[in-house]
């Protein structure tokens, strides 16, 4: 299964086509102390306690993908 682009780096600029997934994707990607917690790898980034909460759609995506 080929994991889309924006789970491996949220950080990147990138089109995405569902707006709600745009949308979602603006927090983490403008919040500094993730930006250095994913220097230690996508998957230690998702697992952050703040994604779920703050970020409910991209978490439930990201963890049926990655099966965290």
């Amino acid at each position: 299964m080929a994991i889309p682009p924006w789970i491996i780096n949220p950080f990147d600029e990138m089109e995405v086509a569902n707006m709600v997934l745009q949308e979602e994707l603006i927090e983490p990607s403008t919040n500094e102390e993730l930006k250095v917690i994913f220097k230690k790898g996508y998957q230690t980034f998702w697992l952050q306690a703040e994604i779920p909460e703050k970020c409910p759609w991209l978490w439930e995506i990201t963890r049926k993908r990655e099966n965290f």
